[in-house]
């Protein structure tokens, strides 16, 4: 798609100048054409529901090939957008929502695979004297901090449906 989202739509937005940066972003990207958007661009406009009915098509491809595609934010991020938007209906049984919750699990399992091969844990039981089952806890403790820390989480939720 060599065009832009105004010119899809056929809507042009006005600036006005009490425009936030985000609003202000959110225009530049709504003239510039939907082939030449970067990862971050679309989580962008998604997370903020613009042009939805271009962008998530554009999304799926990406999230096919890379389930924790990835803007500026962490790993998942794009598809953390896309569950999230008003145009998925998680009670709703499609083949959207069967997309995504099939890039959810593949995601899950990459990011599980991403924080078990972290290595900020590796060498604590060597430098600072601990046992085995120190490191074992400070290794549990630092998965789950990542959990916590990444849309593993949400991931989780949306793929129970």
């Amino acid at each position: 798609m060599s065009k832009t989202l105004e010119e899809l739509e056929n809507d042009y937005w006005e600036v006005s100048e009490n425009d936030t940066n985000l609003i202000r972003k959110c225009m530049r990207l709504r003239k510039k054409t939907i082939t030449s958007f970067s990862i971050e661009e679309l989580r962008i406009l998604i997370s903020q529901n613009i042009g939805l009915k271009y962008l998530i098509p554009k999304a799926i491809i990406i999230l096919e090939a890379d389930p924790i595609a990835s803007g500026d934010f962490y790993e998942g991020d794009l598809l953390k957008a896309v569950i999230n938007c008003c145009d998925v209906n998680k009670d709703t049984e499609n083949e959207l929502n069967t997309q995504l919750i099939n890039f959810c699990k593949k995601a899950m399992f990459q990011l599980e695979a991403n924080m078990l091969n972290d290595d900020t844990w590796e060498n604590s039981s060597e430098d600072y004297g601990l046992t085995l089952q120190d490191s074992d806890a400070s290794r549990k403790a630092r998965i789950d901090e990542l959990r916590e820390s990444s849309p593993y989480i949400e991931f989780v939720e949306f793929s129970k449906q």
